[in-house]
């Protein structure tokens, strides 16, 4: 249910105000000079920088500045649809021919070779793990032929449209109910909000060649598309392969005329939206809607968007002040389309809380109209952005060439050629230091103007419209104040100084493979460290404790799993989580606790220089966990919304419903939802606390930081925790999945998602892993890679009925017996047919029909991923957690040359072997079915 009322002027701070700001000269911002800028004779432009992070990578972007917020009204959709056709037939690959040329030099497809199509640009990916002859050839060889040599060949055009509908049929979510609702009341009226990339259905289905051509000749042309280029060669020699392959293309016919960007929007007055469905949120938001900012990319522009970005943190940080019985969440939002911008404030509230919440942000809206922010909150303000432009600073000259590309790509699109991290700290603190609270408070007035305010409430019950209209126009009565005073400015301090004795280290130890020292100190800890240069700055750290899974009671197993979701939030026994958030808004830090089958971990994430606070956080939650009791307003909540996500996807539905059907009631599987509903704070408490509070420690850091500052910041934090007791804390009575004899026959789920959306899966039960047995869990997950291949080519590209078909093994040492799996996911009437080519494709690689071509096609990009993944710190950090299992660790690194040595003989024998069968059937189809919305 939706209703939208049109009502009389709310009270002056939803009134808005546009005001007069004194100007402040813009400093000049430079263009970064580690990369060359041009633009050849025929109009395309081009950035071209040596990036020499990766070892002969290279990253190459074709963007065309067209997306399909230019497209007709009879072309939605159209700008997406030739994205697709540069995979389909060019002048020199044929339409099969791209993944040949393209795998056996390790380029994967989706991961490395892909394209995109946004509402203003669409760009084509090509990340290459070398720049040899080999690979350059043809990468730029396409990228020519996508500007300007695509072939539209009709056939492959109509097969090309089944795969654009099961896109969109894959990329519908249950949240489309209530989302696309919200959209139309914030946009109405706007040509962006009729010009979504995934285009119209009916457009669609009508493309045909001829259309698909033309707009292609009117928007493919040099003048309007530019080139990058980011990677290990020298910046002159990656301009004249530029120049070699762009010099000669030439435009086709007349060119495509822009729609506008700078029309006027329809005045509307304050409106209400009341959007009702089962899976909606509760939430609420006030939105403002005006033009879109004139000179992008300019300094004047920059000054604006800095303005902006400072009175929307000092706002957030009144919000957050706000958070407790009656908010959950409160924060600002921007928006930017090529029609419009949209400035809003959205709310969470807590259970049955909604008018108070409402009338919690329109009281701090009515204050910042009223008063603005203070010198204090400002400076507080600039202080968070400039440490976000301190850490872009550290890790700019770090980022992956495909990063640095993206990053240009975007720079490029939205203006004139950008400035380095450290000329955009330079312009951001002249910019700062002119800027007053005079100035944040005129921003304000003038972005929080133009159309509206557009309010709007989500929620799966109907609410109290009479209440919410009443907590809009500030008729709710007494609200209750903000922590910390009006402005919501607190003076809280860390409370945990000191967590006992500091320690040192007793023990250390060089470890020559892989590389890294293992430090013991006095009360017990062991660290596991390695110093990386890869991602200059970041720090990863990992405790890892306790038996995980194994030694929580079955009864208690998803308590654990959704209590450690809530750990950070729940706050500590001494400062709540939103005192500890206010206390850090300028620092990088976490703290995320998982529950791993023989451990838990506790994951943090910092820059070196705040190495210390992030090891205090983690021991503060180590030693006093707080659960607090606002866990009992946010648990709830949080707790619903998942249950419902989980129950409206396909996959999730697929996967659950296997255990359910092999072991029904297993603790694996989600209780019914009124059990989750009613935990408690004590109750997380109850699972969580002991655990984390009383098992020994293994610390792992990774990252770029010197063992002396490792071992300065331990000292005072992790290492000073008194010594804890050793022993075994696993328990003999732990469930684990074990497939019966006789497998099940078809398992047929519903699910509460999207109506043209369904699954087919196919399980066959393996082993239950251990190192001994890597080899062949490693030659599963080839066959899975190869199955995977088949199928898109099968069902994707033949057939047109899936989009993104997945295939795999999952196994787990000594714990759950693991299974080989493949999903399809297709819409409901395509079911019988998608089912039918799984099986006889399943059925093919279980007569061990896999060719030496299509297991390197499958293997080669598996392996060129590996590689760069091998230079993260998140792998090192995997790598060295498992320290403690000396053989999981060395199977760990020896996981690419084993999949490197795996025969043809070895991957044949595994499909054989556990491919034969029968597989266990499961089919995931929507609660209620409807045609697809066009």
């Amino acid at each position: 249910m939706k209703r939208i009322v049109a009502i009389g002027l709310l009270c002056a701070v939803l009134g808005g105000a546009s005001g007069a700001q004194a100007q402040a000269p813009v400093p000049a911002v430079q263009p970064d000079p580690s990369v060359r800028y041009g633009q050849l004779p025929n109009g395309l432009r081009f950035a071209v920088a040596k990036h020499g992070v990766q070892p002969g990578a290279l990253s190459l972007r074709l963007l065309v500045g067209v997306g399909s917020y230019d497209e007709a009204d009879d072309e939605r959709g159209v700008a997406h649809f030739v994205e697709h056709m540069a995979f389909n037939g060019t002048r020199r690959f044929g339409e099969d021919q791209l993944e040949s040329v393209f795998a056996p030099l390790g380029v994967g497809f989706g991961r490395d070779h892909n394209a995109f199509t946004s509402q203003v640009g669409t760009s084509f990916h090509l990340d290459l793990p070398s720049a040899d002859v080999a690979r350059l050839t043809p990468a730029f060889q396409w990228l020519r032929d996508v500007a300007d040599g695509m072939v539209f060949d009709p056939a492959a055009v109509n097969r090309e449209r089944g795969v654009i509908l099961a896109e969109r049929e894959a990329r519908l979510e249950a949240d489309d109910a209530w989302r696309e609702p919200l959209a139309d009341f914030r946009y109405r009226g706007l040509r962006s909000q009729t010009r979504q990339p995934i285009g119209a259905v009916e457009t669609v289905r009508a493309a045909d060649a001829s259309r698909l051509r033309a707009f292609y000749d009117r928007w493919y042309r040099p003048e309007n598309a530019m080139v990058i280029a980011v990677g290990d060669l020298p910046a002159e020699r990656l301009e004249a392969l530029v120049r070699e392959a762009f010099g000669d293309w030439r435009g086709r016919g007349a060119a495509g005329v822009r729609a506008p960007r700078q029309g006027s929007l329809d005045v509307r007055g304050p409106e209400y939206l009341f959007d009702v469905h089962s899976h909606a949120p509760f939430a609420a938001s006030a939105c403002r809607v005006q033009p879109p900012r004139p000179g992008r990319g300019t300094p004047a522009a920059l000054r604006d968007e800095l303005a902006q970005a400072l009175w929307m943190t000092v706002l957030d940080a009144r919000l957050a002040a706000r958070q407790g019985r009656d908010v959950l969440s409160a924060l600002t939002t921007g928006e930017t389309r090529p029609d419009a911008r949209v400035v809003c404030v959205e709310v969470s509230p807590s259970a049955g809380r909604m008018g108070e919440a409402i009338a919690a942000v329109t009281a701090e809206l009515t204050r910042f109209q009223q008063e603005g922010p203070t010198e204090a909150e400002m400076e507080a303000a600039v202080g968070q952005l400039r440490a976000s432009h301190r850490g872009a600073v550290t890790q700019e000259a770090t980022l992956r060439p495909e990063e640095r590309a993206d990053a240009l790509m975007g720079q490029l699109l939205d203006g004139p050629p950008g400035p380095s991290a450290r000329e955009a700290m330079r312009v951001f603190n002249l910019m700062a230091e002119e800027l007053t609270t005079a100035d944040l408070h005129a921003a304000f007035k003038a972005d929080w103007a133009g159309s509206g305010p557009l309010l709007a409430v989500t929620s799966k019950e109907a609410v109290d419209e009479a209440l919410v209209r009443a907590a809009w126009e500030g008729r709710h009565g007494p609200v209750t104040a903000a922590k910390g005073g009006a402005t919501g400015q607190r003076t809280t301090v860390w409370p945990y100084e000191r967590f006992g004795r500091d320690g040192h280290v007793v023990r250390r130890e060089e470890v020559g493979e892989p590389g890294f020292v293992r430090l013991a100190f006095s009360n017990g800890v062991t660290v596991n460290f390695k110093q990386t240069r890869s991602q200059a700055g970041q720090v990863l750290v990992r405790v890892k404790f306790g038996a995980g899974r194994r030694e929580i009671p079955d009864r208690d197993f998803q308590l654990a799993l959704f209590g450690a979701a809530y750990l950070k939030q729940g706050g500590l026994g001494r400062i709540s989580y939103d005192d500890l958030a206010a206390l850090t808004r300028a620092m990088e830090w976490d703290v995320d606790l998982k529950v791993r089958d023989r451990a838990f971990e506790l994951d943090g994430k910092t820059f070196a220089t705040g190495l210390e606070a992030q090891l205090s956080f983690l021991a503060a939650y180590l030693t006093d966990p707080g659960f607090q009791p606002v866990l009992n307003g946010l648990a709830p909540v949080l707790t619903d919304q998942t249950i419902r996500n989980v129950r409206a996807d396909p996959g999730q539905v697929t996967f659950m419903g296997l255990d359910e059907a092999i072991a029904p009631g297993a603790p694996i599987n989600l209780p019914p939802p009124e059990v989750l509903l009613a935990a408690r704070n004590t109750d997380f408490a109850r699972v969580l606390k002991p655990v984390l509070t009383g098992a020994p420690l293994q610390v792992t850091i990774v990252g770029d930081v010197k063992e002396a500052a490792v071992v300065d910041a331990m000292s005072r934090t992790l290492a000073a925790i008194p010594a804890r007791r050793d022993g075994s804390r696993q328990r003999a009575d732990t469930w684990y999945r074990r497939f019966p004899a006789a497998a099940p026959g078809p398992i047929r789920l519903t699910h509460q998602g999207a109506a043209d959306k369904a699954m087919v899966s196919l399980f066959w039960p393996l082993f239950v892993g251990a190192p001994d047995r890597r080899r062949e869990e490693y030659a599963l997950r080839l066959v899975g890679a190869v199955y995977e291949d088949a199928l898109r080519h099968a069902v994707r590209e033949r057939l047109g009925m899936t989009y993104a078909p997945a295939a795999g093994a999952a196994v787990w040492d000594h714990g759950d017996q693991g299974y080989f799996w493949v999903s399809v996911e297709t819409s409901p009437r395509d079911l019988e047919r998608v089912e039918a080519e799984v099986r006889a494709l399943g059925a093919r690689l279980a007569r061990g029909e896999i060719t030496q071509t299509e297991l390197e096609a499958s293997r080669t990009p598996l392996l060129a991923g590996w590689r760069r993944l091998q230079d993260d710190n998140d792998w090192w950090l995997d790598v060295l957690s498992a320290a403690d299992q000396p053989e999981e660790m060395h199977a760990l690194l020896k996981a690419r040359d084993t999949v490197a040595s795996l025969t043809l003989e070895e991957v044949r024998a595994a499909a054989t072997r556990w491919l034969a069968p029968p597989p266990i059937p499961v089919l995931a189809q929507p609660a209620q079915t409807k045609e697809p919305k066009t």
